[in-house]
């Protein structure tokens, strides 16, 4: 070989030399070279074709010889590039900052990830798809003209336009598009109408081509080498940001149902402790309760209604029926009876937080037990 350049292999993408019989690193052969040409007997031409430069032999439905031709209506390749380099920069950085300002949580950010990863793989594989077609990349991402231009890639006749325009007829018309792109490039035509999501990227990333048309830069005898390497550049940047987002997200939820479960539990063990507070409320009210032989509270006197399991002793509902000890401390502030409740599961807790003051926004759950009180002072209800 004249000149020894840089190719890709298509099994493992390992780069080699294109003077190598085949890839040092998983062995596929690289069936440009001289030696290796008669190994192309064993791949039957009539249902594979194989793409110079690529590496790659690839099934088809049938076979037509590749040919290149000159690419003139493309578009400026280099401002591709720039372009998707910034929407990127842009998008997945905006993601970022609304993270850092804490516009939106943790799992809304992974969330934008996925979203924008999908939309990006979409857009750009229309873009390369239109390129590949000879077909200028910015018209993919203009409205209404895009689907002029890819109606044209595929019918080769852009006034079939019009049906998608027309209601219900539209809905078929989209069906038939990409239908007939899987025909133009060689791809199965009902995976294509039927997960077109999936298969863009695969027409556009992988080697094939429009009708057996390679359009590329003639000047440049290393152009699909090139166009090759800079479309799996852009293509493993959008899936990092994917994999990102699916496993943040993915993540976010598994923390946030911890959380929506343990905010559950906290919820119900203040409604808990409400629901004692106000037992023991009726009972003073009503007189029903016995204090060391009293059945009235003095002035400025403290005493305290204990409970060794709320579940069984005032028959109230704890969460996954644990045992749950409490104690409403009442004290009589010169007639006027102010309630307050500690209580624990043995795992988590408060003390003494007053009646007014329970609500799952101010309670610490800090205390792992009760604590003692004065026997003399305890209190029951009848």
């Amino acid at each position: 070989m004249d000149e020894d350049y840089t190719i890709y292999c298509s099994r493992c993408g390992a780069p080699m030399k294109s003077s190598a019989r085949y890839c040092m690193k998983c062995g596929n052969l690289n069936y440009d070279h001289p030696d290796n040409q008669k190994m192309k007997e064993f791949a039957p031409l009539e249902n594979k074709k194989y793409e110079v430069g690529s590496g790659k032999i690839e099934t088809g439905t049938s076979f037509k010889a590749n040919v290149s031709e000159s690419a003139t209506n493309t578009g400026n390749k280099k401002m591709f590039l720039i372009v998707n380099s910034l929407w990127f920069l842009l998008t997945y950085g905006l993601g970022l900052l609304l993270g850092a300002l804490k516009v939106v949580d943790f799992g809304a950010i992974f969330y934008i990830f996925i979203v924008l990863s999908i939309l990006n793989i979409y857009v750009v594989s229309l873009e390369v798809i239109n390129m590949k077609a000879n077909r200028p990349w910015w018209s993919a991402i203009i409205p209404i003209y895009n689907v002029c231009v890819l109606t044209d890639i595929v019918f080769e006749k852009m006034i079939y336009v019009v049906l998608y325009f027309i209601p219900i007829v539209n809905f078929f018309f989209i069906l038939a598009v990409f239908f007939q792109l899987g025909k133009k490039f060689n791809k199965n035509p009902f995976l294509t109408m039927l997960f077109n999501i999936f298969m863009l990227p695969v027409i556009a990333f992988g080697v094939s081509n429009y009708n057996g048309v390679n359009y590329t830069d003639l000047t440049d005898e290393h152009a699909i080498e090139k166009e090759f390497k800079l479309r799996k550049r852009l293509l493993y940047v959008i899936i990092i940001f994917l994999v990102v987002g699916v496993g943040g997200f993915g993540y976010s939820l598994f923390t946030s149902g911890n959380s929506i479960l343990n905010n559950a539990e906290d919820k119900l063990f203040v409604e808990n402790a409400r629901a004692v507070v106000n037992r023991v409320k009726s009972g003073v009210q009503k007189g029903k309760f016995e204090c060391s032989g009293e059945t009235s509270l003095l002035p400025n006197s403290v005493h305290y209604f204990v409970f060794g399991d709320i579940s069984s002793d005032l028959n109230i509902l704890t969460f996954d029926d644990k045992a749950v000890k409490a104690y409403v401390k009442v004290f009589n502030n010169n007639g006027v009876i102010e309630y307050s409740i500690s209580m624990s599961d043995g795992e988590k807790g408060f003390n003494e937080i007053r009646e007014e003051e329970l609500s799952i926004d101010k309670i610490n759950f800090d205390y792992k037990s009760v604590g003692r009180v004065d026997l003399k002072k305890s209190c029951y209800l009848d």
